[in-house]
């Protein structure tokens, strides 16, 4: 059953965030304001860790439908590229490109949302027996425009719209 590693890559990260926040918080800490003298007072310590919680989730999910992007999008190249279909390998494989983009700003973002150290244990533990992902593929050239016609060409294609307008009326 494939869907049991899958579930265990998803929840790890959920888990380990749950230890982590346990013990990032210093309890002895008392926001003070800008005076320095009058306590400001701290927020309950659940919202902080709910909303560690919820980036985590996040982070899985995005996790999660960027593999699954990845696989499809490789085996429509791989398939594409087996059967001479340059424009879908070409659109397949630049589509990978914008997928990767996308999610590598995504995780930036939550780098900076959950902290060097939450986001690095985290990834540790995404990437805990996933394998590793298929490299990025080159962009191949666009192909190159045709020719411009031969000076026989040119004459049987003129031939050919003359034949045309005689019979439509000669006009």
């Amino acid at each position: 059953m494939r869907s049991a590693p899958l579930t265990l890559v998803l929840v790890a990260p959920l888990v380990c965030a749950g230890f982590v926040l346990g013990s990032a918080r210093d309890p002895q800490e008392v926001p003070r304001a800008v005076d320095g003298t009058t306590p400001v007072p701290a927020p309950h310590p659940l919202d902080d860790t709910a909303r560690l919680r919820n980036i985590a989730r996040m982070m899985v999910n995005v996790e999660e439908r960027h593999r699954a992007q990845v696989a499809e999008l490789e085996r429509i190249a791989r398939v594409a590229d087996d059967a001479r279909l340059d424009d879908v390998y070409r659109s397949a494989v630049r589509t990978r490109h914008e997928e990767q983009a996308a999610y590598d700003a995504r995780m930036t973002g939550f780098a900076r949302d959950l902290g060097a150290e939450l986001f690095a244990r985290l990834r540790t533990a995404m990437d805990n027996g996933a394998g590793t992902p298929p490299p990025l593929r080159p962009i191949p050239p666009e192909p190159p425009s045709p020719p411009p016609p031969l000076p026989h060409e040119e004459e049987a294609q003129n031939a050919e719209k003359r034949a045309r307008t005689e019979e439509d009326g000669g006009g």
